[in-house]
């Protein structure tokens, strides 16, 4: 399982900035969600999202690489 990944934080910030949420309706949305220790716990690959979006796009290069050659 491919997971991507951010502090909490950093979600809340992105959805507030980019979607026009408020911080309420942020946090609302993340615990709907399975928690970040139980994703992490599942992943074979996990992609930091918490840099640029160049830095994003080059992660998930390595890891579709990566998926490629196993195959």
């Amino acid at each position: 399982m491919i997971v991507v990944d951010c502090p909490p934080e950093l979600q809340i910030a992105r959805m507030m900035a980019d979607r026009g949420w408020t911080r309420e309706d942020a946090e609302s949305r993340i615990a709907a969600r399975a928690s970040r220790e139980d994703r992490l716990a599942i992943a074979t690959h996990v992609i930091d999202n918490t840099g640029t979006p160049d830095q994003l796009r080059d992660r998930v290069v390595e890891v579709f690489v990566s998926l490629r050659a196993d195959a």
